[in-house]
């Protein structure tokens, strides 16, 4: 996981109440005061494979009008979902009875493989498919293969 993320979930894990009042403002405002220098940065730290992903202009454009927009009404919503990835949600794992399918980059630095696999391990009818050299963006890649999948299976 990148170093930034690594941050922010701790911020939201030990001091939840900073984090929309300083880190997620300070993050709203730096993005959508320059959205393409902010992207292009971001776009650097990334693994090969999700540069090349974001490589297709329609793809970035996608992308940073969907991190603008997040902010657009201001840091409340994008803060809220980071303090869900820190607690409970109300539910147990264990407990799901829908099948769920996962796919997963080895090379994603938001989200990392353990993840995945703890999630795959722990939902009783879950299934992972890992994409070597594959990171966060493995969607814009693979979309087609994994529509066909997943409406083979229904």
């Amino acid at each position: 996981m990148d170093r930034s993320n690594k941050m922010a979930l701790a911020v939201a894990r030990r001091m939840p109440w900073a984090v929309n009042r300083q880190l997620m403002r300070m993050m709203g405002r730096t993005f959508t005061k320059d959205p393409e220098g902010n992207a292009r940065r971001r776009f650097a730290s990334m693994p090969a494979s999700d540069q090349q992903a974001l490589g297709d202009r329609q793809a970035t454009d996608m992308l940073i009008a969907s991190m603008v927009e997040s902010f657009r009404a201001g840091s409340d919503g994008s803060a809220w979902e980071l303090r869900l990835l820190t607690r409970p949600w109300g539910f147990r794992l264990e407990d799901i009875t829908l099948p769920v399918a996962m796919w997963h980059g080895d090379a994603d630095i938001n989200s990392p493989l353990d993840t995945g696999s703890y999630l795959s391990h722990t939902i009783p009818d879950a299934s992972l498919t890992v994409l070597p050299g594959e990171g966060h963006f493995l969607i814009l890649k693979h979309w087609g293969e994994i529509i066909r999948r997943l409406t083979l299976a229904t």
